[in-house]
């Protein structure tokens, strides 16, 4: 029980001790909302069983990395290279089926830190996350009651933690108006499942999108 109470204070504790600086106009645009990013696409547990994940993410604090090129010849051409970076947090709900088995649902939070190449706009995204995940049993289940009868039972499932540590690749795509207003991403996700004493590996694709609020 400590340990548990011990990481929620620590979702909420690392966060608010990330202060923004060296903020860019636009970047300062990005704090005018509460909830500044929608994700959306497809999720794939273990890659095979076919579901969906939803999220939207609130912008802690941002800052701009600059370095000149090695080469002069690319300075000359390109100018600094540039990198923002944005550190989220995050909150999903998602679903999944597998088959004869089960029906996966989870809700959780997480924190992530986003880079972006300003040039080529390419993106790098680390996250870690908790979530709750309840799994319905798609197949007939009874039980033993203490009289000795067999009872179908209703809804029958598990519940367990599940922990992600997840990279995300993708690239953000500009629109004819104000700036990247959406970005592609497709995320291979390495977890952890709680149940009862134990843990077990696990593991999830996601292929989606996210679109900025603030640019809408």
């Amino acid at each position: 029980m400590n340990s548990k109470i011990f990481l929620v204070a620590l979702f909420f504790v690392i966060p608010w001790g990330i202060e923004a600086q060296d903020l860019k106009e636009g970047e300062e645009q990005e704090q005018e909302r509460f909830l500044n990013y929608f994700t959306f696409g497809s999720y794939f547990d273990n890659g095979l069983h076919p579901g969906v994940k939803i999220g939207l993410s609130h912008v802690l604090g941002s800052k701009i990395k600059s370095r000149q090129y090695r080469f002069k010849s690319r300075g000359s051409a390109y100018g600094p290279k540039t990198k923002s970076i944005k550190y989220l947090l995050d909150g999903n709900v998602g679903m999944y089926t597998h088959p004869n088995n089960h029906i996966g649902t989870f809700v959780g939070f997480g924190f992530t830190r986003l880079r972006t190449e300003q040039r080529k706009l390419r993106t790098l995204a680390w996250s870690f996350g908790v979530n709750y995940l309840r799994r319905f049993y798609n197949i007939e289940t009874y039980t033993v009651s203490e009289n000795g009868k067999i009872e179908k039972v209703s809804f029958a499932g598990t519940n367990s933690l599940m922990f992600n540590l997840t990279p995300s690749f993708g690239k953000e795509v500009a629109s004819k108006n104000d700036g990247q207003s959406w970005r592609w991403y497709i995320a291979p996700s390495l977890q952890f499942l709680k149940y009862n004493h134990s843990f077990f590996p696990n593991a999830s694709l996601e292929i989606g999108a996210t679109i900025n609020l603030n640019r809408i």
